[in-house]
């Protein structure tokens, strides 16, 4: 069954996520303050960190899914 109002609960959570795992503000230049960013604000992994990866598995079987997007432990355990 399709509900709806599920789909809209889990687009939210799924926002809230992205919305924490955001990149890091670099320093340097205030006119590019995004320029040097690899980290990500949450938990200080390298962005994208695993938590957001993880959001793509849904689509993995789709072909436009690339193997980079894939959590770093799917991609190592080959």
């Amino acid at each position: 069954m399709h509900d709806p109002a599920h789909v809209l609960r889990e687009i939210e959570a799924e926002r809230g996520v992205l919305a924490r795992h955001a990149f890091s503000p670099a320093g340097g230049d205030p006119e590019l303050p995004w320029d040097d960013r690899n980290a990500c604000r949450y938990d200080g992994e390298l962005w994208p960190c695993d938590d957001l990866l993880d959001l793509t598995l849904p689509y993995a079987h789709h072909a436009d899914h690339r193997r980079k997007w894939l959590p770093h432990r799917m991609r190592d355990s080959d």
